[in-house]
């Protein structure tokens, strides 16, 4: 076509703010930036962001030495065969603390432009290994892709510790579920879920890119990226590094691995804002949706702090 007679497109308009997804992923992404308020420098990081599906953050924590230190003695003991710990913002205030540290948070609310919900803490001790896939198979929410996790490393990652692995620009691959695969939804089919994205990988031509981190970094990553653990060269290295992943408010939260969508058999999850103590509840339309007796709903280990409030 002539380029003289090609009729301009419309402007994008609302739906650059209506999409019920989240901001950073959007198509219109130019346009909300173009009429965003950022801090100098953060256009291009927030455009890195949306193409890679990950950011390295700088953090500064005052007195991170010590507060690492703690935490490496109070989880002396605790770490179990896969060498890690769930949910030690239970009992210990440092997990909580760096799971609702203030400048995570507002990263979280620029590129999200909602309230993070810090909801669950998995502490490592040592690289984990573990298969390239997507949180997504762990932890979705309805509208999808509002949650993300923040990795922080306590020592310096080398090359030989088995550093994290991400492999930029997957996170716009579709979100694969255990039916996607024809498989029934069910944890036990969870390694032919790996093997599956491992050959996803492999056709897509993605590229791993290994994160060797510095003591006090962090890796922020989208919902849908796929990550996993590299091989530990040295055995005796450790890896020491806590995750946390946040939610967003106005949605509805589940456990992919027990769920059908399409055949109508959802099990949601509890979520507690690590912040608060308080349940946050699931909604549809801004309408609460009831989580029933909990028969089929993925629920937090009991008991539950002492400190936590209300009921799910």
């Amino acid at each position: 076509m002539d380029a003289q007679t090609h009729t301009p497109a419309p402007p994008v308009g609302r739906w650059a703010n209506s999409l019920r997804i989240p901001p950073i992923e959007s198509p219109f992404l130019e346009e909300l930036l173009a009429h965003a308020s950022l801090p100098p420098g953060w256009d291009e990081r927030v455009r890195a962001l949306h193409r890679d599906g990950y950011a390295v953050l700088d953090l500064d924590v005052p007195d991170f030495d010590e507060i690492v230190e703690r935490i490496d003695d109070d989880l002396s003991g605790r770490y179990g065969k896969d060498r890690r710990v769930a949910e030690a913002w239970y009992w210990n205030q440092d997990v909580r603390d760096l799971a609702c540290l203030p400048q995570v948070l507002d990263v979280l609310r620029l590129v999200y432009q909602r309230e993070p919900i810090p909801f669950q803490t998995l502490n490592f001790e040592v690289g984990t290994e573990q298969p390239a896939h997507s949180d997504t198979i762990h932890f979705h929410s309805l509208p999808r892709h509002w949650m993300c996790g923040v990795w922080i490393a306590f020592e310096d990652i080398t090359p030989d510790s088995g550093p994290l692995v991400a492999y930029p620009g997957s996170h716009r691959l579709p979100d694969f579920e255990l039916h996607d695969l024809g498989l029934p939804c069910e944890p036990e089919n969870y390694t032919e879920y790996e093997d599956f994205l491992a050959k996803v990988l492999a056709a897509g031509g993605y590229e791993p890119k290994h994160l060797v981190m510095k003591k006090g970094q962090a890796v922020l990553w989208l919902a849908n990226l796929i990550h996993g653990g590299s091989y530990r060269v040295d055995r005796e290295r450790t890896r020491k590094s806590l995750v946390t992943h946040y939610y967003f408010p106005d949605c509805q939260y589940f456990f992919p691995m027990q769920s059908d969508l399409a055949a109508g058999r959802i099990t949601r999850r509890e979520v507690i804002d690590i912040r608060t103590g308080r349940f946050v509840p699931h909604r549809y339309d801004g309408k609460v949706v009831p989580l029933g007796d909990l028969r089929s709903v993925c629920t937090y280990p009991r008991p539950l702090p002492k400190w936590v409030k209300g009921a799910p």
